[in-house]
């Protein structure tokens, strides 16, 4: 092979050689950017798991509401802490559900400085009336007295305090309280009386909070039926009342 020959090859030779190593470094570079990319996914992934034990980190506002809504139910024999995400699941829950939120919901203690199983109160307003809810979490119906410190409490403050209201059940009402409740409804008050199994359907059917409470709201204003009970498989504006 001629010297002119040999010089062709080895400049062939060489450029392959960069050609190769380029790319090479262009495909090492790509997948250290890809690895750093995983990397961070991998630490936001880690970090929502360790505040979230078991939480996927995608769940939407909805998913990961009905998620803390269901671990209520497996705090019974923590009052305390049940109470504090009681609190906070209803102020999401009515914040979700485009009802404005006029006094956040909070803990309310007793007179003795101790608590009641679990009770939380908060202000909404719906359709420029102001309603005071109250949200008790007993192993008992609550009965005629409950209802009779509901109205009490309405009826205590000044013109720009709710005159209306909505008792929030865990165990139901007993007859002689929804009895007092269509007394009350008589009288000229609204007064609604509704289950935390509302909330749990409601939830579970990506229903309207808004709906739920103007038909039941509806339901007591002209049936004079403060409470309500419904069988729903589809959104709340297509459920049956019965």
């Amino acid at each position: 092979m001629d010297p002119t020959a040999r010089e062709i090859e080895s400049v062939f030779k060489l450029l392959v050689a960069v050609i190769f190593g380029g790319m090479s470094l262009i495909f090492w570079l790509a997948n250290r950017r890809g690895d750093a990319q995983r990397l961070d996914e991998l630490e936001k992934l880690e970090f929502e798991r360790r505040y979230n034990p078991g939480v996927p980190a995608t769940l939407s506002p909805l998913e990961q509401l009905r998620l803390d809504f269901s671990a209520l139910f497996e705090l019974s024999c923590d009052p305390r802490r049940r109470g504090e995400l009681l609190e906070d699941v209803f102020n999401r829950v009515f914040a979700l559900g485009e009802v404005s939120v006029g006094c956040p919901f909070e803990r309310r203690e007793d007179e003795a400085g101790g608590k009641i199983d679990t009770q939380v109160d908060g202000v909404i307003q719906l359709d420029a009336n102001l309603y005071l809810v109250e949200i008790r979490w007993e192993e008992a119906a609550l009965g005629v007295g409950d209802i009779q410190n509901h109205l009490e409490l309405l009826s205590s403050g000044d013109e720009a305090s709710p005159t209306r209201g909505i008792i929030v059940s865990f165990n139901g009402f007993t007859e002689q309280a929804i009895d007092a409740a269509r007394a009350a409804i008589k009288a000229g008050h609204t007064i609604i009386l509704c289950t935390l199994s509302d909330f749990t359907h409601m939830l579970a059917g990506e229903g309207h909070l808004d709906a739920l409470l103007r038909t039941r709201i509806n339901i007591a204003t002209l049936d004079k039926n403060p409470y309500a009970s419904y069988a729903c498989e589809a959104p709340l504006v297509e459920c049956e009342f019965v």
